[in-house]
């Protein structure tokens, strides 16, 4: 993962990439589960970019169309930490 810029609101460095399964998407798809990956700071509790994505799920084996959408958390995260290091430059 790549290293989190200081919150651009408080200047916070204690940040997290926080991830949750995301009930609001139904991927219709065998061995995936949608999730939802973003970066929070732990000091004033500000949220970066919803990145979204779909994770395999456990043991069960994917469907042809699951294989062309899955993605691993260390994508996903990455995808989360890039959208919150990107900054306006002055």
């Amino acid at each position: 993962m790549n290293e989190l810029k200081p919150c651009p609101f408080c200047g916070g460095e204690k940040l997290k990439v926080e991830h949750k399964v995301s009930s609001m998407y139904k991927a219709g798809l065998k061995g995936v589960e949608p999730y939802t990956f973003s970066v929070r700071c732990n000091k004033c509790h500000a949220r970066g970019t919803t990145v979204f994505g779909y994770l395999r799920c456990g043991i069960c084996g994917l469907s042809e169309d699951a294989e062309k959408v899955v993605e691993t958390r260390g994508q996903l995260e990455n995808k989360a930490t890039e959208a919150w290091n990107r900054r306006v430059t002055p």
